[in-house]
């Protein structure tokens, strides 16, 4: 089974994000026309496929400070370089699920 992430937007899940066979795959669940993630992935059926995390949601990964205190936190339970399934490397577990967002 690939992981996958829930998407939402304004509190709501509007799509599911997930890896498979080293794409990632992004496709819209009974959004409304306006519960887009980007002007440039409008709703549509057909899944969004990239070789690589799509740039939307590439933008919204910690980085620097939030990054280093994210790993130290995490750094027992998980290997150190490893923030979940986004990022390269071996996973243990995933650590998006556990963040308290």
């Amino acid at each position: 089974m690939p992981e996958s992430l829930k998407v939402a937007v304004n509190h709501q899940t509007i799509g599911l994000l997930a890896k498979e066979n080293n794409e990632f795959v992004f496709n819209y669940k009974d959004s409304p026309p306006d519960g887009f993630v980007s002007l440039t992935m409008p709703v549509r059926m057909k899944g969004y496929v990239h070789p690589v995390l799509h740039p939307i949601f590439q933008m919204h990964l910690p980085e620097g400070y939030l990054l280093s205190i994210i790993k130290k936190h995490f750094s027992k339970e998980y290997m150190p370089y490893e923030i979940g399934f986004v990022t390269k490397g071996k996973k243990r577990k995933n650590v998006y699920n556990k963040i308290k967002w």
